[in-house]
């Protein structure tokens, strides 16, 4: 059998490479069932398929009505729609790195910042930090705490700010560790040092 996607053009093929690959990024869920929504179902079953969102018994009850699972080719079909949807660029960057609101924390950088941080649906929290950093390293584990204690409800990112002075200058940031708190595409907390977890969390309790 001939996969799809490996007749699609190189940049296409790439996209849909990603897609397959991951586990269920927001951004990149949004604009295939914003693609797919009015399409039909078989096609919104072999994306969902294709990212890997349909875990559980119950979602997947819809899926199998055709008495099989969707292919990987006719995932990579579904997705291809939605990428020909978006002139051959999603408007949304792809990442493989799942996580944020998963219980672990992801890594963003100044091209992915504004979809998976300010276009969040959940509060975002975000660790501007540096390798060279005693203080950042110090606090990481209290971040990752926090990531995994607010898993569904909060999204927990961290950005290195040496790789991405863009989006440290657009917040003035003049000192780390600084954890920033997002709601709605807006800073409502800015912490700065290496403080302890209550502290973090008690700012944050207030924007859940």
């Amino acid at each position: 059998m001939v996969i799809p996607y490996l007749t699609l053009s190189l940049e296409r093929s790439s996209y849909v490479h990603q897609a397959l690959g991951l586990l269920g990024s927001e951004a990149a869920l949004q604009v295939l069932f914003d693609e797919l929504r009015s399409s039909d179902w078989r096609r919104v079953a072999a994306a969902a398929q294709g990212l890997g969102i349909a875990r559980n018994p119950r979602a997947n009850e819809h899926l199998y009505a055709a008495g099989r699972a969707a292919t990987v080719g006719e995932a990579a079909i579904a997705i291809d729609a939605a990428i020909r949807r978006c002139g051959g660029q999603f408007p949304y960057p792809l990442t493989s790195a799942a996580g944020g609101s998963t219980g672990s924390v992801c890594d963003v950088n100044d091209a992915s910042f504004d979809a998976e941080i300010l276009n969040s649906t959940l509060p975002a929290l975000v660790d501007f930090w540096a390798p060279w950093c005693g203080p950042c390293r110090a606090i990481a584990p209290v971040v990752e705490e926090l990531a995994r204690d607010y898993a569904g409800r909060v999204k927990v990112a961290k950005m290195n700010v040496d790789e991405n002075t863009g989006t440290t200058s657009r917040y003035g940031l003049r000192a780390i560790p600084t954890i920033i708190i997002f709601k709605g595409g807006q800073v409502v907390e800015q912490i700065t040092g290496a403080v302890p977890k209550t502290t973090i969390e008690g700012a944050l309790k207030k924007f859940i």
